[in-house]
């Protein structure tokens, strides 16, 4: 496999992530041990899903010939379900995430572990003769790229046996993802993008037939690295759909949201946390880390969340989050739009000490302050000044979110998962 098929399958690893923040991580870990974690991490890997695989093996069974909305994570499940749900009868979830078997097919991943044992020597020389940035990388995320290798030989073999009407996805940056889709691509396999989250201009260009975008902030940057806006389709945000009714209507803050986000340092967010303590009762602070966060557990071993509420994103959908609160306080972060869209107060915290992990703007990812969504604030003491004003009043900030979702605020908000399904079936 050439080396530029296997930068672009894994988009994230080689081009998502800045060169600093790979020397950084490079420089903490030691190599012997992170060989032996990697190592571990794909035997362990390789073992679980033999197991898995063979307890599932019905749910491999009446699966053709659907139309296959893909998910591998559940934040892309949640984005996809509406329009799922409105084409169902022709078709099926299909996720790489075991922790979503229990709402979707699970891929056969032991087959791609399983081949991509034999593109270790190959891996092995690539690293050996790779520039140090690149090595670094490869190092860094050993067992994903040799999973993404054995994925790809495996793809197309799956996909024929599939063999699905179109390929709905969510995600355009992770290997498993942007295999698939490639795979299909050549097979004439109709491929729907429909955006999960806010984008920057370091995303990649799309690779499928078509694109369901949420408005013109999206459009904007993905028309720079793609090549035809035929089609590309403004369809607002199906995920919202069911919570038009639950806009937030309060015109004082009663309680507050923290997101903590993967970059975002653990010892400021819980200074933020003690301080708005002291400003308003325990029982309305509401704390709600990333996923990646809760999977490596970086709150678990914190009492400063005993006397607050907790939000679990692996169980809770985000906008069934925003409307306990009427305030949010993160870092860069997409759930900044998702509450401006419910008329929930956003806050962006600049905090200093946050990691950029990044190659983009590391003061306004998104554009949210460019495109007066938000406003950003460095210091606790900054955020606290507002909250005391919003205390008192809080200010109607929906229409801020019209430049990124379509239809905010027309007559057909509210409706993005009826108008996806329609474009879908158009298309196949």
């Amino acid at each position: 496999m050439d080396n530029k098929n296997l930068y672009d399958d894994n988009y994230f690893n080689f081009y998502l992530l800045s060169n600093k923040y790979i020397v950084d991580s490079y420089q903490k870990i030691h190599f012997l041990t992170l060989l032996f974690k990697k190592i571990s991490r794909f035997l362990i890997k390789l073992l679980f899903h033999s197991f898995f695989t063979l307890f599932n093996v019905d749910s491999y069974q009446n699966i053709k010939n659907k139309i296959v909305f893909y998910a591998i994570s559940k934040n892309n499940y949640d984005s996809l379900n509406p329009v799922y749900k409105k084409l169902k009868n022709h078709s099926i979830f299909l996720t790489s995430d075991y922790r979503l078997s229990n709402s979707a097919f699970l891929f056969p991943i032991i087959i791609p572990l399983i081949i991509s044992i034999y593109f270790i020597p190959s891996l092995i020389h690539k690293i050996l003769y790779e520039r140090s940035i690149h090595r670094k990388r490869y190092l860094l995320y050993l067992d994903d790229i040799l999973l993404s290798m054995g994925f790809r030989a495996f793809a197309m073999t799956y996909l024929k046996f599939l063999k699905p009407k179109a390929i709905i996805y969510a995600n355009d940056h992770s290997f498993y993802s942007r295999i698939l889709i490639k795979h299909a691509e050549k097979l004439n396999i109709p491929c729907f993008y429909i955006q999960h989250s806010a984008v920057t201009e370091i995303f990649p260009s799309i690779i499928s037939s078509y694109a369901l975008l949420e408005g013109k902030d999206s459009l904007n940057k993905y028309s720079k690295n793609t090549r035809s806006n035929k089609n590309l389709f403004l369809i607002g945000s199906p995920k919202f759909d069911n919570y038009i009714k639950h806009i937030n209507t309060n015109n004082k803050v009663r309680s507050i949201g923290i997101c903590s986000t993967s970059s975002m340092d653990k010892i400021q967010v819980i200074k933020l946390v003690k301080k708005i303590k002291k400003l308003i009762k325990n029982n309305i602070i509401f704390f709600r880390p990333h996923p990646a966060e809760m999977i490596n557990k970086k709150y678990s071993d914190n009492d400063f969340l005993e006397s607050i509420q907790f939000s679990n994103p692996l169980a809770e959908n985000s906008f069934d989050f925003l409307r306990n609160v009427d305030v949010v306080i993160t870092g860069h972060s997409s759930i900044l739009l998702e509450a401006t869209m419910m008329n929930v107060y956003p806050i962006l915290w600049l905090d200093t000490k946050s990691i950029s992990r990044y190659n983009d703007n590391h003061t306004d990812k998104y554009g949210f302050v460019k495109n007066k969504l938000t406003e950003s604030f460095y210091s606790v003491d900054e955020i606290i000044e507002l909250l005391v004003n919003l205390l008192s009043k809080k200010p109607d900030v929906r229409d801020r979110a019209e430049f990124y979702i379509e239809n905010i605020n027309q007559d057909w908000d509210g409706k993005s998962a009826h108008y996806a399904a329609s474009i879908i079936q158009k298309n196949i």
